[in-house]
């Protein structure tokens, strides 16, 4: 029902007395959001956008969007083409997000090389752009990329750095899970004192937090 009538009044937003209007940027983020609990609505929406009298930001923002949406839909053959797509527009913003979605759909399709150059790629952009939360992510995800090649030096420094954006712009959540990988890491190289003092310093996060999944895991690994 929730997931309807939030459909409804995005469509709606689209016209204005019957006239094609214009989306907003924020109307965008509030499609991206919905992405990730409602992909197939989400997806209609932003292929609605692309209707409209074109925008160059709004249209490479979107493109980028879609790449996110059919790789959350295990599409990732069609992630990267929404990816390279919103690349063309030249925006650097645009550039950093679809470099990481593209990224990501390679580490899941095995490529880890290219994986790993994108994602480098796109935490410049992020750290010269001052977007530390989502450098932080693409930390992550080199950190995830790491841990497959069984490079547990290179996790645990990724892992490491994300953990310490997290930490300077005071983003709980965050630093839990990036303590949590860290924890990982020191298990996988027989570190077992470290790792459950990562462990444990996730747990704390937790409960800050009132996560109850979290602190499930957590104690779970502990």
């Amino acid at each position: 029902m929730i997931k309807r009538m939030f459909t409804v009044a995005m469509l709606s937003f689209f016209t204005l007395n019957g006239v094609v209007a214009q989306v907003s940027y924020d109307s965008l983020q509030s499609i991206k959001s919905l992405a990730y609990s409602y992909p197939d609505s989400a997806k209609q929406l932003a292929q609605r956008v692309l209707t409209l009298e074109p925008v160059d930001s709004i249209t490479a923002n979107t493109l980028s969007l879609l790449g996110v949406i059919h790789r959350l839909q295990g599409d990732f053959i069609a992630g990267i083409e929404y990816a390279d797509s919103a690349i063309t527009y030249g925006i650097e913003e645009v550039n950093a997000s679809a470099f990481l979605n593209k990224a990501v759909c390679l580490r899941y399709m095995g490529e880890y090389e290219e994986s790993t150059s994108l994602a480098l790629a796109a935490v410049e952009i992020y750290e010269r752009l001052g977007q530390l939360d989502q450098a932080a992510t693409a930390y992550n995800n080199l950190g995830v990329i790491s841990m497959y090649l069984e490079d547990y030096e290179a996790a645990l420094d990724y892992y490491q750095k994300s953990y310490n954006m997290h930490l300077g712009f005071n983003n709980l959540k965050g630093q839990s899970e990036a303590l949590n990988n860290i924890a990982i890491v020191y298990a996988n190289q027989g570190d077992l004192e470290s790792s459950e003092v990562n462990f444990r310093k996730s747990l704390v996060i937790e409960q800050q937090l009132n996560n109850r999944r979290g602190q499930s895991e957590s104690l779970f690994n502990i």
